[in-house]
């Protein structure tokens, strides 16, 4: 979380304030000589919302995996790969420059 998160709850932040609770789970689960906590999760919550973010040291090839997504009533926009990142927005309905569909 320490390495790779921040990168993720930055923007979530930005996008949605301030959250109203945030929990953990941070544990050790790599058989390693270190105190490295690598398997992770975090739960932020909003009135109406909620972020994941989550990372484990321990996936190989990780990077490709790594995404930031916002879902909602009206659809999805979704950062995947983030390095170099491709948008890829989903929709129900038009929305200001975005028609319907993918």
């Amino acid at each position: 979380m320490f390495e790779l998160g921040g990168h993720v709850i930055d923007p979530m932040i930005r996008l949605m304030g301030k959250p109203r609770d945030v929990q953990s789970i941070l544990r050790k689960d790599g058989n390693y000589d270190d105190t490295l906590k690598d398997n992770t999760l975090a739960i932020f919550q909003w009135e109406k919302a909620l972020g994941i973010v989550h990372g484990s040291n321990l996936q190989p090839g990780s990077s490709r995996y790594r995404a930031f997504e916002v879902h909602g009533t009206n659809g999805a926009a979704i950062v995947t790969p983030i390095e170099p990142p491709v948008l890829t927005v989903d929709l129900a309905k038009a929305a200001g420059p975005y028609t319907k569909g993918v």
